[in-house]
């Protein structure tokens, strides 16, 4: 995936990826080890929705997201991964992530897991850019 990155610095940028819990056992996030966005801000959010979005037939933008969040046995909850752009992207460069870390519990445990995006989440060069 990858989206322009145009206009001025200071923007709310990010994207949504949705996660089920195919397991037995209620998973709940409880924060993630994310040290930046795509362009290196060290502003970056990891939330989750608080509802099940197919059961409520929600949208991303029209639920709730929070942290801790608790995913039950064969649900999904939308993962919102956000940041504030403090610089524009030079020509001919591109910025990205193909990962996030995130810090789960199932039952007495912690542990950290990791969720692939496959082909990543890149910025590129998306047209003029003040300084």
């Amino acid at each position: 995936m990858r989206a322009g990155l145009a206009g001025t610095a200071a923007q709310r940028q990010g994207f949504f990826v949705q996660v089920f819990n195919f397991t037995g056992m209620t998973q709940t996030v409880i924060g993630s080890n994310l040290g930046g966005g795509p362009n290196g801000d060290a502003n970056a959010h990891v939330t989750l929705s608080t509802t099940d979005p197919q059961r409520s037939g929600s949208e991303p933008h029209a639920v709730r997201y929070g942290l801790p969040v608790s995913i039950p046995p064969g649900q999904c909850r939308y993962l919102r991964i956000t940041w504030i752009s403090r610089d524009c992207l030079p020509k001919q460069d591109i910025a990205g992530m193909d990962w996030v870390e995130l810090r789960v519990r199932v039952g007495w445990t912690t542990r950290t897991e990791y969720i692939q995006f496959n082909e990543g989440f890149y910025l590129g060069h998306g047209g003029y850019c003040a300084r």
